[in-house]
């Protein structure tokens, strides 16, 4: 049935325009939910900057669909005209239909109902439409100066008295009466503009609740020229929440980037042209997009790179994509709604001079103006920040939006250029397809795509800002022995130990590097406006070395072999026609005709596809061997893609020959179009969903062409592309379109060479190409090869430690060793220390535990702040723990006072895998142990109280414990780190009842809910 309805809701959308009145907008083409809130809003706007009163109401009908009565409706729709051969069916449908009850798994008997329409049923929404229109057309013709609206059973009505607005509720209530609905008081809602208090109005024998606050077909409107900043606060938390699931799950970027732009921002900034969320809401909505789809662990990440370059900022960034639907939703609403242009000039300009609100359409579009640095000096034209104007409504939707998504973008830029030092340079913008090439390319791997990612977001973490972050003692290079400190700069080009490196990429090695931004020599970002001085010679010996090197010749040789072809490439002859080829004297007027059609194959080609300031197109159509109608011209016009090619390919044929034709084409998307698609683009006034289509000039020129045809003259078939022979051996396509197409292909080609790139554009873009892939190839060499080296330096400082260790208790012959990792030895250690006595002292000797203790850690996270809290680094140093207890435990020793204070780290490296030391066995004891059929084992013993309170298990107050009274230790311990907090707290600690309490009670688990819920599961 609802396959049924699918395809015959085609059918009765363009009925539906014939009755559907001016105030409805739910389920209509070009209609949506912005034309209920924003024009209200832009209504409410007005009243209160010209100080004039409106009022209005917004009803809710309970359960509207399960109470529509569906005789009188069925009779309504055949009223209005609906096609018999749909309206009888749906009749039969719903006399026929059957209801059950379901509660949990059990289902009641089954029963008939006469009213109630299916929710989910596409029909359904037209019928209530229906409906709806005799509401609104009743308050157009009984209250005249009240404006209504509805979005499908969200309706409302607007007037400048009460007096109008309280009629209009009358016909509301007797219109519900008549029709089986039943409104909501409690739901529905009253509001006013007006400074003096006004009369609520009243609804039956109540009267309807008056608020400043309300939404709006899911936006929040508000009478008071303050934000509301609650409204949005329930969103924004509800958003970072799903931020910080889908920050867990095991991801690739793009995905948990498509996430966070779908499940993140857009529900939490729904409405936000008509009220942006405070600017503290933004930044935390920003910060949970931003770790959902970077993560948390590099903190120096430079947020607008990432959500510029990585991620669709417009609609990833909550602060760019609160701009971006703003100016969106301006042009949209302005372009659909000629009534609503002389109000909007009003707000504007009683808007002009006036202290800025916070609410409203014009006052959102000022601080989305401010934002972008644009100037508005007339309510139809912004003037840019490099001073050019432009006009919302003289362009198409795609231009405008490309255009505020570059503003976006550059607005980013400044901000982080003014911020970061790193950043210096991108300014004036960033050539993002020459910065992104590589990154975007085939021949990455993805781990060096997200290394890529962390050099040009400048997240490389060196030891100079280790330093700077307390993170390690001393600044200098580890690498080399040149006693510099280890900034960008020296890693990158001056460190000795990366000099092999430097070598392999000599394009990088020669170039000018001291006269780079840094934002290219630290980051790796090709600034926009760069100079264009020779940064290399393509002619030079540095060139050849970089062509002939086995790495460089696989990054570069595409680029260099366009340079040298470029001059000998040559012209063909024109024709008459200014752009086609001109054919050979002996030319053939012989076709290959199908079913009265006359067969045309035709192609689309497009060079240098990877480089769009390189890119050219080319067309191509093949009647026969030497026709004169052969088409080999180049895509004129700035767009230079296949798919336009493939388009003018079919149009220039469409042109060229009246004859009944069958056109032949590769391209799926040029076959979908003309077959399927051209009609209901058409009808949607040629946009897709809500976007305007690609190449709408092309389509609307390719429907005229179509409808200055008789009908069926035209077939369009779809052939495969780039066939071989052993597609037409196995049936795949017939030989004859395997050589048209080819030949179809060869003409776009050589179309596309009719005009090449300028060899000064063609060099210059070389150039750039070159220094910036040689560039980042060898910064993310370095960062691996860097990352190796220090692997294997932190395992050489861990084994010299090891060995020192032994020597020094060979010395002192009074060490007690550890078993070797062959015997066992833990990932942990426990140090029972080494000691040595005379006649008054006992000297205990103890390696030093530089990292100082867990306990200063924890404050160093929770309370001082200086570093966050790594899950990663904080299962390393619980696993080493557990390992040295378990150790401990296998030698019948219970340490009984395990705490944060008891538990040493070697390093103060952060970074670094920990190594843990467990100290102080003051109170341990020895378990006593019994032989059993399987050897010794274990007994528990309680023959003292001792330990510390916070993190003493309850056996050990009943005086009846063994090993496990450690394992609840080491837990408290876990939850202390995660947290910050101890999991118990009791007000005296002397009193065991009180701790026996808490202990039954459990600790506070709300107090884990910003750490994963994997760590809190393993602490629970």
């Amino acid at each position: 049935m609802l396959a049924w309805v699918s395809i015959r809701l085609q059918d009765v959308t363009a009925w539906q325009e014939k009755w559907a009145s001016e105030s409805q907008h739910g389920y209509r083409p070009q209609h949506g939910t912005e034309d209920v809130y924003w024009s209200l809003a832009l209504r409410i706007e007005c009243a209160l900057l010209q100080g004039t009163p409106l009022t209005g109401v917004s009803f809710d009908y309970s359960k509207c669909f399960d109470r529509v009565p569906v005789a009188i409706l069925l009779r309504l729709v055949t009223e209005l005209g609906m096609d018999s051969r749909i309206c009888a069916p749906v009749r039969t449908m719903y006399s026929n239909l059957r209801r059950r009850f379901r509660i949990n798994g059990s289902v009641g008997d089954e029963f008939r109902t006469t009213n109630g329409i299916l929710q989910g049923c596409p029909l359904s929404v037209l019928f209530l439409n229906a409906l709806v229109a005799i509401w609104c057309k009743a308050i157009d013709k009984e209250v005249p100066l009240a404006s209504p609206s509805a979005f499908a059973d969200d309706t409302g009505v607007t007037a400048s008295s009460r007096k109008e607005v309280q009629q209009a509720v009358s016909i509301t209530e007797e219109f519900a009466e008549l029709t089986g609905q039943q409104l909501n008081q409690k739901k529905s809602v009253s509001f006013s503009t007006s400074a003096r208090r006004v009369r609520k109005l009243r609804l039956k024998s109540s009267t309807i609740p008056i608020t400043t606050s309300w939404k709006s077909v899911g936006a929040h409107l508000c009478t008071n020229r303050g934000r509301q900043d609650s409204n949005h606060e329930t969103k924004v938390q509800q958003a970072c929440k799903t931020a910080d699931r889908i920050r867990w799950l095991p991801l690739h970027f793009e995905a948990r980037s498509s996430l966070a732009c779908s499940l993140v921002v857009s529900g939490a900034l729904f409405g936000c042209s008509v009220a942006r969320p405070s600017r503290k809401q933004l930044s935390k909505l920003r910060t949970a997009s931003l770790n959902c789809i970077w993560g948390s662990r590099h903190r120096r990440r430079c947020a607008e790179i990432v959500f510029t370059l990585f991620a669709p900022g417009h609609r990833a960034d909550p602060e760019h994509a609160c701009t971006y639907n703003t100016m969106r939703m301006m042009r949209r609403m302005l372009a659909r709604r000629d009534d609503l242009h002389d109000l909007f000039r009003q707000v504007w300009t009683c808007a002009d001079g006036q202290p800025r609100q916070d609410t409203g359409p014009v006052a959102c579009i000022a601080a989305a103006a401010s934002d972008l640095n644009w100037t508005w000096p007339d309510p139809l034209n912004f003037v840019l920040d490099d001073g050019s104007t432009i006009s919302p409504l003289q362009m198409s939707a795609g231009e405008w939006e490309h255009v505020v998504r570059d503003g976006v973008r550059r607005a980013a830029w400044r901000r982080a250029a003014a911020r970061r030092e790193d950043m210096h340079g991108i300014e004036d913008g960033i050539d993002r397809e020459m910065t992104l090439a590589l990154l975007r390319s085939s021949s990455l791997p993805p781990y060096e795509k997200s290394v890529l990612r962390s050099i040009l977001a400048g997240s490389v973490w060196t030891q100079d800002r280790l330093s700077r972050a307390g993170m390690v003692q001393a600044a200098t290079c580890p690498y080399c022995d040149a006693g510099a400190a280890e900034d960008h700069e020296h890693m990158w080009w001056h460190c000795p130990a990366w000099e092999g490196i430097r070598q392999l990429h000599s394009v990088a090695e020669h170039a000018d590097v001291p006269s780079w931004p840094a934002c290219l020599a630290k980051c790796g970002i090709l600034p926009e406006k760069m100079s264009l001085t020779p940064v290399i010679d393509l002619t030079s010996d540095q060139f050849d070395d970089a062509r002939d090197s086995s790495r460089a010749d696989a990054l570069v040789k595409p680029l260099w072999k366009l340079f040298q072809n470029s001059e000998s490439q040559s012209r063909p002859n024109f024709g008459k026609h200014p752009l086609m080829l001109r054919q050979p004297e002996t030319a053939s007027t012989d076709v290959s005709i199908c079913d009265g059609r006359v067969v045309v194959h035709t192609d689309g080609a497009s060079r240098n596809n990877q480089h769009k300031t390189l890119r050219r197109a080319g067309v191509g159509a093949f009647w026969g061997k030497r026709n004169p109608l052969n088409v080999s011209e180049p895509l004129v016009g700035p767009n230079q893609t296949n798919n336009r090619a493939e388009l003018v390919a079919a149009i220039r044929v469409l042109e060229l020959d009246s004859r009944p034709l069958n056109i032949r084409t590769d391209s799926q998307y040029v076959y979908l179009g003309c077959t399927k698609r051209l009609a209901a683009w058409s009808a949607n006034e040629w946009r897709s969903g809500r976007r305007e289509i690609s190449n709408r000039d092309l389509w609307q020129k390719m429907q005229l062409l179509l409808e200055r045809r008789e009908t069926g003259s035209v077939l369009f078939t779809k052939v495969k592309a780039h066939a071989s022979h052993v597609d037409v051996r196995r049936g795949c396509v017939l030989a004859e379109d395997k050589f048209g197409n080819d030949q179809a292909d060869a003409l776009a080609v050589a179309g596309a060479a009719i005009h090449p790139v300028d060899n000064a554009a063609r060099s210059n873009a070389v150039r750039r190409m070159l220094v910036i892939r040689s560039t980042q190839r060898m910064m993310i060499e370095i960062v691996l090869e860097r990352a190796s080296r220090a692997k294997s330096r932190r395992q050489q400082q861990a084994d010299d430690q090891a060995e020192e260790a032994e020597d020094q208790d060979d010395e002192e012959g009074a060490v007690q060793r550890q078993p070797q990792l062959s015997d066992g030895q833990p990932l942990g250690r426990a140090s029972f220390g080494a000691d040595r006595e005379d006649d008054r002292f006992v000297y205990i000797l103890m390696e030093p535990a530089e990292g100082g203790e867990l306990l200063t850690v924890i404050k160093e996270i929770y309370e001082q702040r200086v570093h966050a809290l790594s899950e990663t680094w904080a299962a390393r140093v619980f696993q080493q723990c557990l390992s040295a207890i378990a150790y401990c435990h296998e030698r019948g020793i219970l340490h009984k006072d395990l705490k944060s204070e008891n538990i040493m780290l070697l390093s103060r490296d952060r970074v670094a895998s920990p190594h843990v030391v467990i100290i102080d066995f003051g109170v341990s004891e020895l378990l006593s142990t019994t032989r059993g059929p399987q050897g010794q084992t274990h007994r528990n013993r309680g023959s003292a109280l001792a330990g510390t309170c916070t993190t003493m298990a309850p056996e050990v107050w009943t005086g009846d414990f063994g090993p496990k009274c450690d394992v609840w230790s080491l837990g408290c311990v876990l939850f202390e780190f995660l947290s910050g907090r101890p999991p118990f707290m009791a007000r005296n600690h002397e009193d065991g009842s009180e701790w026996l309490r808490l202990h039954r009670a459990g600790p506070d688990w709300s107090k884990l809910a910003r750490i994963s819920g994997l760590a809190q599961q393993i602490c629970q």
